[in-house]
């Protein structure tokens, strides 16, 4: 017979360990290379992405500010050329907005969302302008060109602002990126001098244990190391687990039970010992007792709030089996984060579902504020020609004032409504508080607060120089009104 030395026996296996170990190492150098191509390729295409951002953003506020330069020669001729010559802009301005919009705007390295929020609704402005007319304007009238010219003057501003941040805002991302691969890229060199160095190590210590060990010594250390994988799995699970016996007797707390729980094999002796430690509710821990005994028992999943050693509260998940030989064993996990995590969820569900609600009340007002400004147009504009034919002594001037004048607030109503349907800010403009509290005091809404409380009386104290604020005039007005209002309300005559 032909005996077969154990070496030769070891050796096919350590010479498989060999090729596996340098493939593995041929196949980190390859992986190392396709990634420095990679990051080198990264590197020559950010750029060009980024400028060509930029250059759109550029052609975009070019052709809007042909707009606005026909928009100011048209103002100051009113010539119908030059009105035609600003259509033609307006066209070539949206169809390059709408070409940003569709090419950037959902994604992009540069601010050409807020761009896009600020032209777009110029533009808009503009085209509804020029073929509506602007409250009660003609649309070729030289006050609707003016305001035509006004309006997109002032969004070509706000976009060329826009623009010079994004300039800058391109190139700090440039810089960041390029840094970024610099340092991914030395990470990389990095890992294959630490591969090469293990790959290095492995090798010498293959060779080392085919010289120095035989076949029963790696019998014995692979039953030692089978041993030792049972216990360090046992000790470092990251679940809490108990065995006990038939007599219901804790033979194994892991260190995940202790650490769960803050309970040792001091504290639970006995399996019986567990419900008044965990449940000190008695309550509580009768329906736990009665729920276990119904489910605990046939392997199923069941949650409880334990209480554990240090007096905090956990929801602990138990799965229990009984082995053949009696013996059972349970396995406890913490399922606090994941119960947060699910109320959480739950809760921006309803969130989200609130803000649908709104979304769709946003678009009610849109559509109310829309047939009231049609309402109103002719309240507006008629007392207004009426007070073109009438002398300022005619003692029906100042009822048809008023009138004109509640149809205005009646349309800045609207224009709130507006506002919300359409979620921009409201514009601003200087006031002074004198003159709007003078209005006030003057007005039929005045005057009708004072007739629902005639034992009460409103005096003044205002300052003469007072200075001008910025702000929204029919706001303002509201507040004072309010104001007034609570104020009589809340006195009692005489007062």
């Amino acid at each position: 017979m032909t005996e077969v030395s154990p070496t030769a026996g070891r050796s096919a296996p350590g010479g498989l360990m060999f090729g596996a170990i340098i493939i593995s190492f041929l196949a980190v150098i390859v992986i190392i290379v396709y990634t420095n191509q990679t990051l080198r390729s990264i590197e020559k295409n950010l750029p060009t992405a980024l400028f060509s951002e930029l250059n759109s953003l550029a052609a975009t506020l070019d052709d809007v500010s042909a707009v606005v330069s026909s928009a100011r020669i048209a103002a100051a001729t009113n010539d119908p050329l030059h009105v035609q010559t600003l259509h033609a802009d307006i066209v070539v301005a949206h169809s390059r907005i709408v070409e940003l919009r569709n090419t950037y705007v959902a994604n992009n390295m540069v601010n050409a969302s807020a761009l896009h929020a600020v032209l777009a609704p110029a533009i808009a402005d503009l085209q509804n302008w020029l073929s509506d007319g602007v409250s009660g304007f003609a649309p070729e009238s030289p006050i609707a060109l003016s305001i035509i010219a006004t309006r997109i003057n002032e969004a070509f501003h706000k976009a060329a602002k826009i623009k010079n941040e994004s300039q800058a805002g391109a190139y700090r991302i440039l810089a960041q990126e390029r840094s970024r691969l610099e340092t991914f890229q030395q990470s990389v060199n990095l890992l294959f001098l630490l591969t090469a160095g293990l790959a290095c190590m492995l090798i010498f210590l293959l060779f080392r244990q085919i010289g120095i060990k035989n076949k029963e010594i790696i019998a014995n250390e692979a039953i030692q190391q089978q041993n030792a994988l049972l216990t360090s799995l046992l000790h470092h699970i990251p679940l809490g687990v108990a065995v006990w016996d038939k007599q219901k007797t804790i033979l194994h707390l892991n260190p995940g039970f202790s650490q769960l729980t803050g309970y040792t094999r001091v504290d639970l002796k006995l399996l019986s010992n567990w419900p008044k430690l965990a449940y000190p509710d008695p309550q509580y821990r009768q329906q736990t007792i009665r729920h276990w005994k119904t489910v605990g028992r046939n392997s199923s999943v069941c949650e409880y709030r334990v209480t554990g050693k240090d007096g905090h509260v956990k929801d602990i998940e138990f799965r229990t089996a009984l082995l053949p030989d009696g013996r059972g064993i349970s396995t406890l996990t913490d399922v606090s984060e994941r119960n947060k995590n699910e109320k959480a969820l739950q809760e921006s569900r309803l969130l989200e579902a609130r803000a649908k609600k709104m979304e769709s009340l946003g678009l009610l007002a849109g559509g109310v504020a829309h047939d009231l400004n049609n309402i109103l147009s002719g309240i507006v504009s008629y007392p207004e020609l009426l007070l073109l034919e009438l002398p300022e002594d005619h003692k029906m001037h100042r009822p048809i004032e008023i009138m004109r004048q509640s149809g205005m607030r009646a349309s800045a109503i609207v224009q709130d409504l507006l506002t919300v349907a359409r979620g921009v800010a409201v514009a601003k403009e200087p006031i002074n508080l004198l003159t709007i509290i003078e209005d006030y005091l003057q007005s039929p809404d005045f005057r009708m607060i004072e007739q629902y409380h005639p034992g009460i009386t409103l005096s003044t104290n205002l300052a003469a120089d007072t200075a001008n604020i910025l702000g929204s005039k029919v706001h303002i007005r509201k507040i004072l009104m309010n104001l007034i209002s609570n104020s009589f309300e809340a006195s009692s005559p005489p007062g």
